[in-house]
């Protein structure tokens, strides 16, 4: 009877461990995979960005042409700091803002004002602009 009772216990410890195994083993996968498909979105929003991005440089030298600061440097930078969301840096270099006098901060002002009516493409997406020489 003692040694019908230890089996019994011995086969239910053997499949409840068996049982647990599989679970764990189903978590893991369903994890990897969430993961893969989420890595896999981030790339195609990734490629959309870059042509946003892109997009959004030439409208910005488009409006640089216009107001006379041709062969403006503009540089782009950005952080990820989540898929989807994403922070702009746009420096834009020109010599004529170093010889322009206070009265130039107007002509900034409104070239800024230009700048920023034309939104970055994107959702969650934040510009900051910034002019040096």
């Amino acid at each position: 009877m003692k040694e019908l009772r230890s089996d019994i216990k011995l086969l239910i410890y053997l499949a409840l461990t068996v049982i647990f195994i599989v679970l764990i083993a189903f978590l893991i996968k369903g994890t990897v995979y969430s993961m893969e498909s989420d890595a896999s979105s981030c790339r195609i929003l990734d490629g959309y960005t870059r042509e946003a991005e892109n997009e959004y440089s030439a409208g910005v030298r488009r409006i640089l042409d216009e107001e006379g600061y041709r062969n403006a440097g503009i540089m782009l930078s950005v952080i990820v700091p989540s898929c989807g969301s994403r922070e702009y840096s746009l420096n834009i270099n020109h010599r004529k803002f170093a010889e322009e006098s206070e009265k130039s901060l107007t002509k900034k002002e409104e070239v800024k004002q230009k700048i920023e009516a034309l939104k970055m493409p994107t959702d969650n997406a934040s510009v900051n602009i910034s002019f040096t020489y």
